[in-house]
């Protein structure tokens, strides 16, 4: 069942800002931007990976939205990795034309995933405390990440394939979950092949519906009930699903929430539902 949430007030603590670390190599053009609580610290931070959306073709870790969801989280004394990755081209172009997109972009946020194992000791992370969060687009990539971490076919492409790609936990804001919906015209656009068969079959590749099961993490869902970008029955389905399958996890409905919101949008503070749901599964 979805929960409709009072507002709330949080305060949170100094941040410092790595800004464009490559982490997909220097010859790639998309980087990361690394938020760190200010401060000496003597135990190793929980982390969250911070996926940006824009319809699988644009957006970028920079944008207004991004970088209050990732000082709000860094704030509360986690380390957030906040990246960028391969955006499809614009609708519109021929298929032999099109560049990027699936499945380069799910392949990039699994290397950011692994960079910050590998590189956990100087990141100041416990590498076995990291989760993920997505808004749009990036809702659908942290559910799809979180549901392929032991998916052989999605984890055999990229850097540092001697990391783990598992996730803690995952937050999906107003993602898609099932991309079979045909009420949600745009769907196919960022996933065309060059021809009918081969676009089908990257929608059935990139689903995370199609991977969804009793092993996928601690999952919180959150979603605005006016959003009409991203139908809320998406979010529906989803709760209902990781009910069946006895997944532990969360669904929040904000009342007269539209699309794309940070944690603080003006319906509802959502923060302290996140907060608690991330030291719940991050800080035991």
């Amino acid at each position: 069942m979805g929960l409709l949430l009072a507002g709330a007030t949080c305060a949170r603590a100094e941040v410092t800002v790595q800004k464009d670390v490559s982490y997909l190599g220097e010859a790639r053009a998309e980087k990361a931007d690394i938020y760190t609580p200010s401060g000496k610290h003597k135990e190793l931070m929980p982390a969250v990976l911070v996926i940006h959306g824009g319809g699988w073709k644009s957006g970028d870790k920079a944008d207004h939205r991004g970088v209050s969801i990732s000082t709000d989280l860094a704030g509360q004394g986690y380390v957030v990795f906040a990246i960028n990755y391969m955006l499809a081209s614009p609708d519109g172009t021929k298929p032999e034309d099109r560049k990027g997109g699936f499945p380069q972009d799910v392949y990039d946020c699994k290397t950011a995933l692994r960079y910050m194992r590998a590189h956990a000791k100087e990141l100041g992370i416990d590498p076995k405390r990291i989760g993920i969060l997505g808004e749009s687009a990036g809702g659908h990539l942290v559910v799809l990440l979180g549901a392929t971490g032991h998916s052989g076919d999605m984890n055999q492409n990229g850097l540092y394939l001697d990391q783990s790609n598992d996730v803690t936990c995952v937050v999906d804001m107003y993602g898609i979950p099932n991309l079979d919906d045909p009420s949600i015209h745009y769907i196919r656009g960022p996933f065309k092949g060059a021809t009918e068969k081969e676009t089908d079959a990257n929608v059935k590749r990139a689903n995370p519906w199609n991977y969804i099961d009793k092993t996928m993490p601690p999952t919180l869902i959150l979603h605005g009930t006016a959003d009409t970008t991203v139908p809320i029955e998406q979010s529906i389905a989803l709760d209902a699903k990781l009910t069946a399958l006895g997944v532990p996890h969360e669904f929040v409905k904000v009342p007269e929430g539209h699309h794309s919101f940070d944690l603080h949008p003006k319906e509802m503070d959502v923060r302290p539902v996140v907060f608690a749901f991330l030291k719940k599964y991050l800080q035991p």
